[in-house]
């Protein structure tokens, strides 16, 4: 007990006998005798379980809300004993942090000091005074609480009167009709709208109060069954049970929804409120709907599509007639089951899965698949799902329209079959063109070789019309072959177009060269014209245009024993930078009957079956030209008789150059033979002819060569000798040149990494000069080849080659540096050729580390000597990798490796030779 409260226990007891302390837990640690009398078993137990604070209203959570009250008279309610009341007040001992609380209870009567079980002496002892006193009190609070409850009865009028308020203009302004009745059917409220759908000719106001039990037979002429509506209300409100969604039909066609809705307070009927509804849009676009849908279910369900729609579990909703037809399966049978489990094979319900997530994302798709049906039997199906959405846009399911394709599905392997019989086919066939190509031009490059060495050699008269018949014999041989050749490559589609500047001056030349001889052989005139309004440069596949040519004229000159052969070139259309040219081939031949005239052009036909003995051939010329004209997106035509010759038109559109690009022709270069004197060249050869026509060729050139006689050797020697070109050629025993080509370029002790290698061989056939590059090549060369031709490759290679190594590198600063002085000039070489497989080493490290930190500094201290030798360019590269770190790849930083080493390789030559 608090010593600064003058008190002790007996005291309390006299003064406050229904007194009790709650401790700082708000636990009960002692009551008054009179409280333990009528509350037994209170000590010990939370105030919250003992008491509710009847007043002030408020929640009891904590020790200092209960203290808060101090000031306040407090009313209690016990929660042990049904209405016992207890009035007093709090008061704090902060000593012992404990609250008293001090007060008796509210009784009223003797009877309900008998209910609970008080006498008079169970009450603290009283004085007149303090009774008067407590009465007032009493009688203060009983004035407070009636006012508070004044004030709450006015709140809520107000409150009501607002609500009121606010429901009736609700009703007023409702699209819906209104109308409340009371238990006697006094109107209580009505709106606007109910009165315009009855047609009451009154505002809705005056009417409050009127009995409405006549204005049912008064608005019965409105509905299309009188009778019927007026005998419906008769029976709801007898029933008195709510109704919904009723429709009534007006006799202006419009449609009414009706609600019926009984009021009860305390189960005693008040009244009742109806609900009109004007619902004639919506339920007519609810018919058309309808109406739209059977119109479309009799579309779908005639189409030879399987419709069914799923929920978001993958239930099945609901089955089209054709889909039960196409999975054997009825309606019945298929609803509230899963399509995925009941007509998909394990290995295919991975593809339903990705679908069923495109669906939940919202997402069409088309995709095949295969089903079982009920009776086991598979087919193949092409699905178009697409989601259901509800009015909200939620996804609430999919639809799946499916189109049996197991038939399609049957052609499509048989058309595969086919496909896959047809390239392999095409593979073999491409295969022996190969193979023929390869086998038949090594002897005839040996023959052609051979034949112009000979040529250049002193021979009788007689020997050399031999040579000369030889080398004829052997073109001929080689013309076929490339017709052949030709024509696999125009049907593969691999023919190109190239685009260079061709000079029609030298073209002309050189068809003149070419045929006359031919022309006079026969004592037949050979005219070869061109208009002087014929642009001098044009656009173009000089190849492919001189081989349209060759064939036409060399034909002309085949089937005409005598009269002539006129060649003309004319513009027919020409603009600033575009020209159609026209070339025209006529001779006094033996003509094209009519009868042949249609299958001129196609593949192996000669206009005569005695044309191929008498006159050779192949029957592939035209079909080639008539093909590269249509490339050239030409045309090509012809007029011929019987006896009387046979006049060819080629038209071609072109367009004008004015800068001449062909500079290949080895004849005008006078320099070729100087450029690769004493140059180191590997001749890769098996073939012991051919080694002997190349390497008479290369003597004739002053050239240093080398042999291997397959790809093993010239890889070996590749690795201990740097050469400036190798000629490779392609069909090899042991190794052939593809994967020695390959190995060359990526041992790490070859020397030849950056060296030219220019292929020959006989594979002359479609896509082989691609193999060629794609293995590391530079340059590809067909055997039989012309000696100008190979001296050309070899020429054009080392030039390149000289100018790559030219843009790496130069010793001009250096040698300004020395100012003659040699001995500079080899330490400087040897301290860079020290150094930098070292360093570049370091800086590939910090590469592969992707330490950018380390990258620089070492760049940095590898700068001046890349300066000093002019690899400006080479070191460019270098600081660009390291700029770009730690996104650089090392396939950009070997490529830079490979430069320097090419550059390294050179010094050590530089260095040896002083």
């Amino acid at each position: 007990m608090d010593k600064a409260l003058n008190i002790n226990e007996n005291k309390l007891n006299v003064l406050f006998p229904f007194h009790f302390f709650i401790d700082k837990d708000l636990r009960v640690i002692s009551t008054g005798k009179s409280l333990d009398k009528i509350m037994p078993g209170c000590i010990n137990c939370s105030f919250n379980e003992l008491f509710n604070i009847k007043r002030p209203k408020t929640d009891i959570v904590s020790f200092n809300s209960l203290n808060n009250l101090s000031n306040s008279v407090v009313i209690l309610r016990s929660k042990t004993k049904s209405n016992l009341i207890f009035r007093g007040q709090f008061l704090l001992f902060e000593e012992s942090e404990t609250l008293l609380f001090a007060g008796s209870p509210w009784v009223t009567s003797s009877e309900e000091l008998t209910h609970h079980n008080l006498v008079l002496s169970d009450f603290a002892i009283h004085n007149s005074i303090s009774d008067l006193i407590q009465i007032m009190k009493s009688n203060e609070m009983v004035m407070n609480d009636i006012k508070h409850l004044v004030n709450s009865l006015e709140k809520q009028k107000q409150e009501i009167n607002s609500t009121s308020t606010r429901l009736s203009a609700l009703i007023q302004n409702m699209h819906s009709g209104i109308l409340l009745e009371d238990e006697n059917r006094k109107i209580v409220l009505i709106n606007q709208t109910f009165c315009d759908i009855f047609k009451i000719p009154l505002s809705p106001e005056p009417l409050k109060g009127a009995d409405y039990t006549n204005s049912v037979e008064q608005s019965k002429h409105l509905f299309t069954d009188p009778e019927n509506y007026v005998e419906r209300i008769e029976n709801i409100l007898e029933a008195k049970k709510p109704v919904k969604n009723e429709l009534l039909y007006l006799t202006d066609g419009k449609i009414l929804e009706r609600d019926f809705i009984p009021v009860f307070a305390d189960d005693k009927y008040q009244g009742h409120l109806w609900q009109y509804r004007d619902v004639t849009e919506e339920k007519n676009a609810q018919e058309k709907i309808k109406a739209s849908e059977e119109k479309y279910k009799g579309i779908l369900e005639n189409f030879d599509l399987g419709l069914i729609e799923v929920d978001v579990n993958e239930l099945i909703t609901k089955s089209y007639p054709r889909f039960s037809t196409l999975t054997g399966y009825s309606e019945e049978e298929l609803l509230n089951l899963k399509a995925t489990e009941l007509l998909f094979e394990q290995e295919d319900k991975l593809v339903l899965e990705k679908q069923n997530e495109l669906r939940k994302k919202g997402l069409p798709s088309v995709y095949e698949v295969r089903i079982k049906t009920k009776s086991g039997e598979p087919k193949w199906v092409m699905i178009s799902g697409a989601p259901i959405f509800d009015l909200k846009k939620n996804i609430v399911g999919s639809i799946g329209i499916h189109w049996d394709i197991t038939l399609l599905k049957e052609k499509e392997q048989e058309l595969k079959s086919a496909k896959d019989t047809a390239e392999k086919s095409a593979l073999i066939k491409q295969q022996f063109l190969a193979n023929m190509s390869h086998e038949i031009r090594t002897p005839i490059n040996v023959i052609l070789g051979l034949s112009d060495l000979l040529g250049e050699s002193k021979l009788q008269e007689q020997q050399l019309q031999d040579i000369e018949t030889i080398k004829s014999s052997a073109n001929h041989l080689l013309f076929i072959i490339n017709d052949i050749l030709d024509i696999s490559k125009i049907e593969s589609g691999k023919v190109e177009l190239r685009k260079d500047s061709i000079d029609l001056n030298i073209l002309i030349e050189n068809l003149n060269k070419q045929f006359r001889p031919l022309a006079d052989r026969k004592n037949i005139q050979f005219n070869l014209e061109i208009s002087s309004l014929v642009p001098k440069f044009i656009i173009g596949d000089e190849y492919r245009l001189q081989q349209i040519l060759n064939n036409l004229i060399s034909n002309a000159i085949k089937f005409t024993n005598k009269g002539s052969v006129n060649i003309s070139i004319r513009p027919i259309r020409q603009q600033t930078k575009k020209c159609t040219l026209q070339f025209n081939i006529v001779d006094t031949g033996i003509g094209i009957d009519k009868k042949d005239h249609a299958k001129i052009f196609e593949n192996f036909i000669q206009a005569s079956n005695n044309n191929s003995r008498e006159y050779g051939g192949t029957g592939l010329g035209l079909s080639i030209v008539k093909e590269l004209v249509r490339l050239y997106k030409g045309n090509i035509s012809f007029t011929s008789e019987i006896n009387e010759g046979t006049s060819f038109i080629v038209e071609i559109p072109f367009d004008i150059s004015e800068i001449n690009n062909t500079t290949n022709n080895i004849n005008e270069n006078n320099n070729e033979e100087s450029v690769i004197k004493n140059k180191n060249i590997l001749l890769v050869e098996d073939n012991e002819l051919n080694r002997v026509v190349a390497t008479r060729y290369l003597e004739k050139w002053a050239v240093v060569y080398d042999i291997a006689e397959n790809g093993i050797f010239a890889v070996e020697q590749a690795c201990s000798k740097n050469y400036d070109v190798i000629l490779m050629d392609i069909q090899m025993p042991q190794m052939d040149g593809y994967h020695a080509t390959k190995l060359i370029r990526t041992l790490d002790n070859s020397n030849n990494k950056l060296t030219p290698i220019i292929a020959l061989t006989a594979h002359a056939v479609t896509g082989e000069k691609e193999k060629c590059i794609n293995a590391g090549m530079n340059d590809y060369l067909a055997k039989p080849f012309k000696p100008n031709d190979l001296l050309w490759k070899i020429t054009s290679a080392i030039k390149e080659n000289l100018k790559t190594k030219n843009s790496n590198y130069n010793l001009n600063y250096l040698n300004e540096i020395a100012a003659g002085n040699p001995d500079f000039l080899k330490q400087s070489l040897y301290v860079f050729l020290n150094e930098t497989p070292k360093m570049f080493n370091d800086l590939k490290q910090a590469l592969l580390n992707k330490n950018i930190t380390d990258y620089k500094f070492i760049a940095h201290k590898i700068k001046t000597n890349f300066h000093i030798l002019g690899a400006h360019e080479t070191f460019n590269k270098i600081e660009s990798i390291g700029k770009k770190l730690p996104e650089s790849s090392i396939k950009e930083f070997e490529e830079v490796e490979n430069i320097v080493s090419l550059i390294c390789d050179d010094l050590k030559t530089e260095l040896n030779r002083l």
